[in-house]
């Protein structure tokens, strides 16, 4: 269109002269006419190709393709009870006369693994948590190739399974109790444990009901979703004192020893089969000697009046260490049984 109608000044014999001057001045009448029916067909002729160029190009930048398939979106296949299902409903459309090229994470995938315009892609679950992912997908149409991005994310949790003693869902004052929550599905980031005396530790949770003085504790569960916190229920535990410890004397809670060795004994508490490493401080005890009476000893050693009684004793004399005072490093202060030893 540009050379067609070129209107410019030209050139005549070294001088610059307008178009109208180099078309029409000094020229017949006949010529004239000549011209501006020529420049009439070439305005037709331009407006013609116009038409063609601009019919050649309706939807040019278009994607192309052969047909359309539903597809549904759920947010997730997981739903807990009480909760919502919610998902994305829309038809897709697909070009069947050829396969896009998809690339994850910057490897491209497999011919076989994109059947009728739609991508397999598969991830190992190797880490636990949230993954994300993201790539693009290359299409070539009308000989242009357009690329789409594409992201995504996924979580994975630990395998799971809750096998509950219903006679033991006990929680003992004086010791961290370790708890260990999950919902399936969920990272384990996301979840919101409530409790009287329940904190994070490590990966998973304690319950410390020291000062619980109730008979029961429930402990909570919720999961943050965004700007939404569900509640995913609760579970109620029994809260118990601690058993009964056992005292002893070189091991022993009886049996037949001689005043000496009894003399260099230091009293010790501990609880037996108990699932806990819960060391006890004895503080004072009770000894009796025949024929003294009952003696008090602070700490875990014998005082040197019960050593001066135990001088005296004769062999075949009970002694028994009674009334001992332990405690945990809690404060707990739980019953320790006696200890009866024969002298020798």
């Amino acid at each position: 269109l540009n050379t067609t109608f070129d209107f410019s000044d030209q050139l005549d014999d070294g001088s610059t002269i307008s178009w109208e001057q180099s078309k029409f001045e000094h020229y017949p009448l006949i010529s004239v006419l000549t011209f501006l029916t020529k420049m009439q067909s070439d305005i037709r002729t331009s407006e013609a190709n116009v038409i063609d160029y601009l019919q050649a190009n309706i939807g040019k930048s278009d994607l192309k393709f052969t047909g359309v398939r539903t597809v549904v979106m759920p947010k997730s296949t997981y739903v807990t009870q009480g909760g919502e299902y919610e998902a994305d409903v829309f038809l897709a459309a697909f070009d069947d006369t050829q396969e896009p090229t998809v690339i994850i994470n910057g490897e491209e995938l497999a011919a076989e693994d994109i059947i009728g315009g739609v991508a397999k892609v598969r991830f190992p679950a190797n880490k636990v948590g949230e993954t994300k992912w993201n790539g693009e997908i290359r299409l070539t149409q009308n000989g242009e190739e357009k690329i789409f991005a594409v992201e995504g994310m996924f979580n994975v949790a630990p395998p799971s399974v809750v096998i509950s003693p219903t006679k033991m869902n006990v929680l003992y004052r004086g010791v961290d109790n370790p708890l260990e929550v999950s919902v399936p599905g969920v990272d384990p980031s996301k979840l919101i444990v409530t409790g009287t005396g329940v904190k994070k530790s490590g990966k998973g949770y304690i319950a410390d009901v020291t000062r619980n003085r109730g008979g029961e504790l429930k402990i909570s569960v919720a999961v943050k979703d965004g700007e939404v916190t569900k509640n995913m229920g609760n579970k109620v535990f029994r809260v118990k004192n601690l058993p009964d410890a056992a005292g002893s004397v070189f091991g022993k809670t009886d049996g037949i020893m001689s005043a000496n060795l009894i003399k260099k004994a230091k009293v010790e508490a501990k609880f037996v089969n108990f699932d806990f490493e819960l060391p006890l401080t004895v503080e004072s005890f009770q000894i009796i000697i025949s024929p003294f009476a009952p003696m008090e000893c602070k700490g875990p050693s014998l005082s040197s009046n019960a050593k001066a009684a135990l001088d005296k004793a004769k062999p075949g004399t009970t002694v028994i260490i009674r009334n001992i005072k332990a405690r945990t490093a809690k404060g707990m202060k739980p019953k320790v049984a006696a200890i009866t030893i024969d002298l020798n």
